[in-house]
């Protein structure tokens, strides 16, 4: 069974908290989305971009068994 996973983010996000799930999870054999507002790439604090797979409108709960949201100043409160 294929486990999947997304990473809500958003411009500021705190770069290793993106980038270590994120590969880690690949790795492990994880299907990833990243899901940002209006599905548009996102720089983290320190320039890690985060391209989007998906836009967080499209998000379904139910398609994601593990869901991710990485911290930092601005991340959070853009996502909303």
């Amino acid at each position: 069974m294929l486990i999947k996973a997304v990473i809500i983010t958003g411009p500021g996000f705190q770069d290793e908290e993106y980038v270590y799930p994120y590969y880690r999870l690949l790795e492990a054999g994880f299907a990833v989305e990243v899901a940002t507002k209006d599905g548009l790439e996102v720089f983290g604090k320190y320039g890690v971009p985060a391209r989007a797979t998906m836009n967080t409108a499209d998000l379904v709960a139910d398609k994601f068994d593990l869901v991710i949201l990485p911290g930092g100043f601005e991340a959070p409160d853009r996502v909303r």
